[in-house]
């Protein structure tokens, strides 16, 4: 566990809100508040009071830009064996387990070929601990992003095997994991019966309802910004309406789209994950060593603690910036868009059952190592020198490009029913209310910012004629 001295969650001194100042007439830039809490974040001892410590500032980011994404040393390590790598541990573990498969050999075919791929899988986890990259993350442990790294990589080569396979032999594949899968999946349509009764409404409430909750309370955490959330959430219900032709299960009563899922499911999630992330954003973090807890449950709770963020940074999207942010923003959302849209697909075509746990395996492991590629991609769009994209956001890419590539080759003679008319109709007209509405915004924004550059000139002008 690493006791860090006094950290607090922003930058002291901003006191004009990444506003520019006559001072900044001198050339040397301002570096925008969402930056000042990353570089703090990384460098706690750096303290930005004035625009000329912008060159500081670019030095200790270019000293610690490499942690963004290979990682680098934990500062502040109190219980050091803790930090140390067991490499001769590990060794002797691996072997053990490798040795373990050996002696218990069957003579099938298929739990022969899965040993051979579990002890595979225990090599590149085993390997990866001291080699794969951690990201920005130290807590609870640089080992368990380094872990995760490794199962999105195992997750990659999986998709890999299953590209190249037809998809009756996919199918077969899957079966080595859980022989009750390969099994032909019963459509639910949750539209035959719109009447709105209390009856039909109680018998929506399932664990899917808090499962969609606290979905979106995690995605709250992670991106938080309210405006950007809404927006995905209502657009996910068109897209549900939209292909529910091709997925049965996604068409829905009226009231099952926007008042069970946008406002309740959905709506509650966002704002308990909104609340969580002011919470943490005004919390003051003051980390101590273990040993300096004089209590056993003192001590228990520093446990505990170490699962918990070790700072807190203020995120600040600020879509209608430009348009190259407008559209970086809508990148973003398009990714966590396809993350939901392609586990309905790769349900179908692969025959898994909804409640399976293969699905919510792939939910948390995405999500968890949506929290490094988040920040990542966010440093790179908001500090201009950070040119590259970290390790994990390039994993995640290929993940995501790979389950497309998956749906796209399985869907060929699946989805026969060709677009109904109303559906182009509703795609040609949201589409161009959409961007009539996103011109708008931008053309607004840029007004809005020309209009502050010239007030902010012209008191500039005013104060050098009064001196």
């Amino acid at each position: 566990m690493d006791g860090a001295a006094t950290r607090k969650v922003g930058v002291e001194g901003d006191d004009d809100d990444g506003k520019w100042r006559e001072d900044d007439v001198t050339g040397d830039a301002y570096v925008a508040p969402p930056l000042q809490h990353i570089l703090h974040a990384a460098s706690p001892s750096l303290q930005l009071h004035h625009p000329r410590d912008a060159k500081k500032a670019e030095a200790e980011w270019q000293k610690h830009r490499d942690e963004m994404d290979e990682g680098g040393i934990v500062e502040n390590v109190n219980v050091k064996f803790l930090y140390r790598p067991r490499r001769l541990l590990a060794l002797a573990a691996l072997l053990g387990y490798m040795g373990y498969e050996l002696y218990y050999e069957s003579d099938s075919r298929s739990e022969n070929g899965m040993k051979a791929m579990r002890a595979c899988a225990a090599c590149i986890l085993t390997v990866g601990s001291f080699v794969f990259p951690r990201g920005p993350f130290i807590r609870p442990h640089p080992l368990v992003w380094r872990f995760i790294f490794g199962l999105m990589l195992l997750y990659e080569l999986l998709l890999i095997s299953l590209l190249y396979q037809r998809k009756k032999d996919a199918r077969e594949l899957l079966e080595n994991l859980d022989p009750n899968l390969n099994t032909e999946l019963e459509e639910q349509d949750y539209a035959t019966n719109c009447e709105v009764t209390w009856l039909n409404i109680l018998k929506q409430f399932d664990v899917f309802v808090l499962c969609h909750a606290i979905g979106w309370a995690l995605k709250a955490v992670v991106l938080r910004d309210r405006l950007i959330l809404w927006h995905m959430s209502v657009t996910w219900e068109f897209v549900e309406m939209t292909l529910s032709y091709k997925l049965p299960n996604f068409a829905e009563c009226w009231w099952d789209h926007w008042l069970m899922d946008v406002l309740l499911c959905n709506g509650v999630g966002i704002e308990v994950g909104i609340w969580i992330c002011k919470y943490l954003e005004v919390k003051k973090y003051h980390w101590l060593s273990i040993f300096d807890y004089p209590t056993f449950c003192g001590k228990v709770n520093r446990t505990i603690l170490q699962f918990t963020p070790e700072s807190w940074i203020r995120v600040e999207w600020d879509c209608f910036r430009n348009t190259r942010r407008y559209l970086e923003i809508h990148l973003v959302m398009l990714v966590f868009q396809l993350i939901d849209l392609n586990s309905f697909f790769l349900k179908r075509l692969l025959w898994i059952p909804t409640k399976h746990y293969i699905n919510a395996a792939r939910l948390l492991l995405l999500c968890t190592n949506g929290l490094v590629v988040i920040r990542q991609y966010y440093v790179l769009i908001s500090h201009p020198t950070y040119d590259r994209i970290g390790l994990h956001s390039w994993l995640f890419y290929i993940v995501l490009a790979t389950e497309l590539m998956l749906i796209f080759k399985f869907s060929r003679n699946e989805f026969k029913e060709p677009m109904p008319e109303e559906v182009k109709s509703g795609l040609f007209w949201g589409g161009l209310g959409y961007l009539s509405i996103s011109i708008a915004g931008l053309l607004y924004s840029s007004f809005r910012s020309a209009s502050q550059r010239a007030s902010n000139r012209f008191s500039i002008s005013d104060r050098k004629k009064a001196d």
